[in-house]
């Protein structure tokens, strides 16, 4: 049996679906173009849609880049990787 998802999960669900007016939540939906775009706006932080589709945020960047949707992605390793993961307050002046 597949493993049920977390409380937080189904609440991102919950608000996506309410947020985007959906009859129901479609987990393989992030791959549609459109609902992709309408998702990233309620949600705009790959990781929190990633999680909502039990899908790690590569593969939305994936859907993002096959469909052509613009949106900043993270570097792929590096110092430039280490600034993108650090919490936003220990950069300074990062507001």
């Amino acid at each position: 049996m597949p493993d049920q998802p977390s409380p937080a999960t189904k609440q991102l669900r919950a608000d996506l679906v309410a947020a985007l007016d959906l009859d129901s939540f479609d987990p393989a939906a992030y791959d549609d173009p459109e609902y992709l775009q309408a998702a990233l706006e309620i949600h705009p932080h790959v990781g929190n849609l990633a999680r909502a589709h039990c899908v790690a945020e590569r593969t939305l960047y994936r859907a993002l880049e096959r469909h052509d949707i613009a949106h900043e992605q993270p570097p792929k390793h590096g110092p430039a990787r280490t600034l993108w993961d650090a919490a936003p307050d220990t950069i300074p002046g990062d507001d």
